[in-house]
């Protein structure tokens, strides 16, 4: 589900989607970014400004996957590691769920 049905997630917060290679951003609102994170939450591979109605495919390394507003990883690189603090938590989102899991 991630972003799917949300007016905007905020600049520099993201949606983490446990367990998760690929996404899709039928439905969407808004143009993202999508970043590929190991189990160690290090970035495998970013895919900036996605726009809605599109399908998101990363590597078998990938453990989860992390939507954000377009612009947000911006600073981010190949490598860099995402600090959890990046991750909205339930208070924070116009929606009951905050973490989803991944049906890709």
């Amino acid at each position: 589900m991630g972003a799917i049905g949300l007016a905007g997630i905020g600049i520099g917060k993201g949606i983490q989607l446990r367990s998760c290679k690929g996404i899709h951003t039928f439905f969407m609102r808004f143009p993202i970014d999508v970043v590929g994170l190991d189990q160690n939450y290090r970035i495998l591979e970013i895919r900036r400004n996605v726009e809605p109605w599109r399908r998101i495919q990363f590597s078998s390394a990938a453990d989860s996957v992390l939507e954000m507003t377009a612009g947000s990883a911006k600073k981010w690189e190949t490598g860099d590691t995402v600090s959890t603090e990046t991750f909205l938590r339930r208070s924070e989102l116009e929606t009951d769920m905050a973490y989803y899991d991944c049906f890709l």
